[in-house]
């Protein structure tokens, strides 16, 4: 889900546009010059069960991380891109809702799409740089404009789960 960083506040992506209620990270910008881990500079911000690491100009995760890329509009090919160690497999899923209550996979993290939902949508490898980009073409349906896929990739050499992202068509 796309996620808000401005004015030293971090508001969580909620989907279909919605935003959850701020949390401040001023405290940490100041703890970041010095010493990050002394001033507890790092935590998980966006509830993936991941660190990340806030800085002045944003946020950077520190392990693995899933987020879209190209936007989804009718007839165009939206992108999610996918991060973690080079040459990691990672599996990407999708499901047409999150999760009723998000809950521990042991080992693993926080599933956050609904598991009776969700399907497989491929494996790939992360390149040299720790990425892999997934196309999802969006049929030229004007009809589609609001339509909602929630997405959690895995990574089971790790193993990890990333956080969900919504990805919404929007119009043209």
């Amino acid at each position: 889900m796309l996620d808000i960083c401005a004015a030293s506040i971090y508001r969580p992506g909620l989907g279909g546009g919605a935003f959850g209620s701020g949390i401040s990270y001023a405290p940490l910008i100041g703890g970041l010059q010095s010493s990050i881990l002394a001033y507890k500079g790092v935590r998980d911000l966006d509830g993936d069960s991941d660190l990340d690491l806030a800085l002045l100009d944003g946020l950077t995760n520190v392990r693995r991380q899933l987020i879209r890329g190209a936007w989804a509009v009718p007839g165009g090919t939206a992108t999610l891109d996918v991060y973690g160690p080079p040459g990691a497999p990672v599996e990407l899923f999708a499901a047409s809702q999150l999760a009723p209550a998000p809950f521990d996979l042991p080992g693993w993290g926080i599933v956050r799409i609904d598991p009776a939902l969700a399907f497989s949508v491929g494996a790939n490898l992360l390149d040299a740089t720790g990425r892999a980009t997934y196309p999802v073409a969006i049929p030229n349906l004007p009809s589609l404009v609001g339509f909602t896929v929630f997405w959690q990739a895995a990574m089971p050499s790790l193993p990890v789960l990333t956080g969900a992202e919504a990805l919404t068509v929007i119009p043209q």
